[in-house]
């Protein structure tokens, strides 16, 4: 006699829910062929999406240099920096165009 059939011959349900698992589980390839059939998959459905046209952009915002001149208090040495546009106005670069 086993474990399983010990005592009175019925299961619990985790055994059940166990042995469940353990069959499906025999059932799955290995990793690395997992891996490699996802990998194909990626290759064939690049080249489907290729074929549509689809393609894939790279824009960059990039902030745009403020022009700025030191302006000096009557009342200090230390210099403080005015804005030449009006404030709030936030100027990005897209690819190198305002």
């Amino acid at each position: 006699m086993t474990a399983k059939t010990a005592g009175n011959g019925k299961r619990s349900f985790s055994e059940k829910m166990l042995d469940g698992v353990e069959r499906v589980g025999n059932k799955v390839p290995h990793p690395v062929i997992m891996f490699l059939y996802l990998i194909a998959i990626v290759m064939v459905l690049s080249h489907v999406m290729y074929l549509m046209g689809v393609s894939v952009t790279d824009e960059i915002a990039v902030p745009v240099a403020t022009m700025v001149e030191p302006s000096y208090y009557e009342d200090s040495s230390l210099a403080s920096l005015i804005e030449r546009e009006s404030p709030g106005d936030d100027v990005i670069a897209v690819n190198g165009q305002r």
